[in-house]
């Protein structure tokens, strides 16, 4: 399963960068009078520039925090299978007749079947994540591959950019009204799950608060944001770039 999971990173990061060398070197003359330019289906606007701009970065955080997670993955993978190995050794030298290594044998198997429910869980969350990675890069392909843009175009469209990042800008200033409106992006059991989300959403600039609750999971959250239409429009951020199902939370 890793080959697999390495040879499809390779191939995605490979892709990627020969297509966003291709579109770098498309920039348009700017006419003298602004007012002649032209845009069509193979000419990007400022925004789209800076759309591009934006799903660009993304991509290549996503791929590389992808390879760290495969390599962890199959780290795990290598534990589960010494586990395995040494169960069968074991099992071929257990006497029935002996409780106290039956009772130990018996321990050891109940400890790997938690070991493999766990890297089938994560296993299953890499591979969907990994599909989600694919689709966002075709969506990149299609809307960014290949095309024109101004030079001017592209300026405002980094200086947009910047702007737009999400961060926590004046509009997400807090208030005594918009101090309970939050994103719940997450309940973890484990600690790695956490530093993993912070990592995928470190571009984002996102204020990103976690804590435990009585089951013993931790919570994380984006927010306060100044009203739901910002929380709103921040969700839809997060499900379309991150795959993330993040729902609003309203706390007093």
């Amino acid at each position: 399963m890793r080959g697999i999971h390495w040879l499809l990173l390779l191939f995605l990061l490979a892709v990627f960068t020969v297509r966003t060398e291709a579109v770098a070197s498309r920039v348009i003359p700017v006419p003298k009078n602004p007012a002649d330019k032209t845009y069509d289906s193979r000419t990007l606007k400022p925004a789209q520039i800076a759309d591009c701009l934006h799903r660009e970065q993304s991509l290549l955080q996503r791929v590389k925090t992808m390879k760290q997670e495969e390599q962890q993955l199959a780290l795990q993978a290598a534990r589960v299978q010494q586990m395995g190995e040494k169960l069968k050794t074991l099992e071929a030298q257990l006497k029935p007749d002996d409780p106290v290594a039956m009772d130990d044998f018996r321990f050891r198997v109940d400890l790997y079947r938690h070991a493999e429910e766990q890297y089938n869980t994560h296993a299953a969350d890499f591979n969907h994540r990994l599909s989600s990675l694919k689709d966002a890069q075709q969506h990149y392909n299609n809307h960014c591959v290949d095309k024109q843009y101004y030079e001017d175009d592209y300026k405002q469209a980094l200086a947009s950019l910047k702007s737009d990042r999400v961060k926590r800008p004046a509009s997400m200033a807090m208030t005594d009204t918009a101090r309970g409106i939050y994103l719940q992006l997450g309940a973890f059991r484990q600690q790695q799950s956490v530093k993993e989300l912070y990592h995928r959403l470190e571009a984002e600039h996102l204020p990103l608060q976690q804590h435990n609750n009585k089951q013993g999971l931790t919570i994380v959250r984006a927010g306060p944001f100044a009203d739901m239409q910002e929380a709103e429009r921040i969700r839809q951020l997060l499900a379309e770039r991150y795959a993330i199902k993040a729902f609003v939370r309203k706390e007093p």
